[in-house]
């Protein structure tokens, strides 16, 4: 998907049709967007996302509230405004037009409006430059076909809040978004149809079996169904989690913008983030204990044995038999050829041959004598090894005592905050409190029952496999018994290998984009930490041979998600140009659309990240401030910038700090006074030299 150029009208900030703004890509595939704070940067950023998706980032603010206000105040009552995005966009060489508009009409005082409708089209351009109109029903998939809305935060997103990618609760959204890419979906579909087609020939093996076969069927109907009734319920968990999660954040947001609030819920925001930190800490450490026990635990119980077999060569070699002083082998070849060291010839039977008989054995094995050596250096390691695992399951314990001993003081002060803000005066800070304390026992409650089901759903699958190996292992009763066994069981051979397919797909996956991010981490991280990414999608940092989990600071955090987010498009952008191989998303070509990816770096991570960014993506399309793109990200950038607008914000306030930004010679207005007592912002092109 390249896009080619964007176009908006009436947009929030935007007043009136904006030019048309080019998107920059091949050597030179950065675009830069620059403006201060409010201008309209975010903006931009969600005009994409409503146009793709009808989605918007969790910083867009009053969504429902598009229309630009000067265009709103200047109509007049009952008269129907319009405000809409337009992009026009390439993929596998075929030009799109797709475009989403809003419509409202102008109600009662200068900002009162109500939405009338809103539509969303889409064309394809043909050779000859004629249009053909894809009918709206058929545009999200199409849409979603060229890039799947799950991937929407890994293409366009807000960097100022970027380390929430790896946050915990995110997890599910990492899966769903990345296994796309291995093309999971295909194979989920045909898993389904495939389970539907069991399902038919167990009906057929219930009619043609005898009573005891059609028993067991019925039984194993009655649990898939309790099954799939649990399956949709966790599903209804996870929605209603979300659901008070986006509750719990929206009065967490109106709490901040209460002056008697706001203190206190930026320490608790500050909270909440070391306790997050702390629990991804905590997770980190119980896997590396898990790997540690399971690669090493044996030794432990090694002492005993070693202690043994240290009798036993102890007492050979003091019996002389370790080493022995002759080997049998070379007794046996004097017996074979009937003739003593000594020259003397050895008849069978004789009175010399079974003295040098003795000695055979008494003589000591060359292959066990080597096991023995060997195997006491082996013993002699292991004496060294077990202290030293018994030393990193203390330090690891040690760390999980003082992580957990954290994690105890920050929940105290969190319910302390928790008292404060109940405890107000004010009574919408007592009310939000109130709600949010409710928010959070219903989650605490949602995810007992998830747990709860999660136990039930184990429990049932494990009735469902042993009925169905009873199934398929009765005697039949005639051929056709016979026939329809065998496809039952030609059918679960099927489903069990593309569920393994499936399984080994997503392993291949992660282990391939462990290795990629590792890669981008290091290119753009100083510090010499690796990532783990665990089947479950965790992305964590650890430091060393012993793997210690890392607490990742603000900005690395932020560095981790970049190289995530990195990853992510390298590997689909390989893995979509093997499409006969492996199904994905079908394009090769992927833009990255940031706001404020600098925010949260300090210097030297704000270099590393702008010499690493244009080979994120295709094209990169970066929002920035003066002061996050001044200095040393400008001129780590410079030779990759393609295109470069400013976002020209009009100020109604009389007493507005104008400022202006440089480029190229020439002086940009960034804020400047309002003639009038409305605020808009206009695009304005850079014009570059060189």
């Amino acid at each position: 998907m390249k896009l080619l150029n964007l176009q908006m009208s009436n947009f929030r900030q935007f007043y009136g049709e904006t030019p048309k703004i080019w998107l920059s890509d091949g050597e030179r595939n950065i675009t830069i967007f620059h403006g201060a704070n409010g201008s309209g940067k975010t903006t931009i950023l969600n005009a994409i996302t409503w146009l793709l998706y009808g989605e918007f980032t969790a910083a867009f603010t009053e969504k429902d509230f598009l229309i630009n206000k000067k265009a709103l105040k200047e109509a007049r009552v009952d008269d129907q405004l319009q405000c809409w995005v337009e992009l026009t966009f390439e993929h596998h060489g075929k030009k799109y037009i797709l475009k989403r508009a809003r419509q409202v009409i102008k109600v009662g005082h200068p900002h009162g409006y109500e939405n009338a409708a809103e539509r969303v089209s889409l064309y394809t351009v043909r050779e000859d430059g004629t249009f053909r109109e894809i009918s709206p029903d058929e545009i999200p998939d199409v849409i979603g076909r060229i890039l799947p809305e799950k991937l929407l935060p890994y293409f366009f997103f807000d960097g100022e809040r970027i380390e929430s990618l790896q946050r915990s609760n995110r997890q599910p959204d990492v899966i769903a978004a990345t296994t796309m890419l291995v093309g999971e979906e295909v194979i989920n579909r045909a898993l389904k149809h495939l389970n539907e087609a069991r399902k038919n020939l167990e009906a057929d093996l219930k009619k043609i079996g005898d009573a005891k076969t059609s028993d067991l069927v019925d039984e194993k109907a009655k649990l898939e169904a309790e099954l799939q009734t649990l399956l949709e319920r966790q599903q209804q968990w996870e929605r209603n989690l979300a659901g008070y999660e986006k509750e719990r954040d929206n009065i967490d947001k109106a709490l901040r913008e209460l002056d008697k609030a706001k203190e206190v819920q930026k320490r608790r925001d500050l909270l909440i983030d070391q306790r997050d930190d702390l629990q991804q800490k905590l997770a980190s450490s119980q896997a590396s204990l898990s790997n540690l026990v399971s690669a090493q635990g044996y030794q432990a119980y090694l002492p005993g044995a070693v202690h043994s077999f240290r009798e036993i060569i102890t007492s050979l070699r003091r019996k002389g038999e370790l080493p022995a002083s002759i080997k049998a082998t070379f007794v046996e070849e004097l017996l074979r050829s009937e003739r003593c060291i000594c020259g003397r010839h050895l008849t069978p039977g004789e009175e010399p041959y079974r003295e040098v008989e003795v000695w055979r054995k008494r003589g000591g094995m060359s292959d066990v004598e080597e096991v023995a050596l060997r195997m006491e250096a082996e013993i002699n390691q292991v004496d060294r090894e077990v202290p030293a695992l018994f030393a990193r399951l203390d330090q690891e314990q040690e760390a999980r005592k003082l992580a957990r001993e954290q994690l105890s003081r920050i929940q105290d002060d969190l319910d302390r905050i928790g008292e404060e803000l109940r405890d107000s005066r004010e009574e919408d800070i007592a009310a939000l409190e109130n709600k949010r304390g409710a928010l959070e026992t219903a989650m605490d409650r949602t995810r007992r029952h998830q747990i709860d089901d999660q136990n039930e759903i184990r429990g049932l699958r494990s009735e469902i496999s042993d009925l169905e190996s009873e199934i398929t292992h009765r005697r039949g009763i005639n051929a056709q018994h016979d026939l329809a066994n065998r496809r039952l069981i030609a059918c679960r051979e099927v489903i069990t290998a593309l569920q393994e397919v499936r399984a080994r797909l997503r392993t291949n996956f992660r282990e391939d984009l462990t290795e990629r991010i590792n890669d981008l981490f290091s290119r753009m991280s100083y510090k010499p930490y690796r990532a783990i990414l665990d089947q479950d999608y965790c992305l964590s940092l650890v430091d060393g041979p012993a793997s210690t989990p890392v607490g990742p600071s603000t900005g690395e955090s932020a560095l981790l998600s970049l190289a995530f987010i990195g990853a992510v498009i390298s590997q689909a952008r390989e893995l979509t140009a093997k499409r006969d191989r492996l199904p994905g998303p079908d394009s090769s070509v992927f833009p990255v659309v940031m706001d404020s990816p600098f925010g949260n770096l300090d210097p030297i991570y704000r270099r590393q990240v702008a010499k690493n960014l244009p080979a994120l993506a295709n094209q990169v399309v970066i929002m920035a401030s003066k002061t996050q793109f001044q200095g040393d990200v400008e001129n780590t950038m410079h030779a990759r910038i393609g295109k470069e607008y400013v976002l020209r914000y009009h100020s109604p306030r009389p007493d507005a700090h104008e400022d202006q930004i440089a480029r190229h010679g020439v002086t940009y207005e960034l804020v400047k006074r309002s003639p009038d007592e409305d605020e808009w912002t206009e695009i304005v092109e850079v014009n570059r030299v060189g």
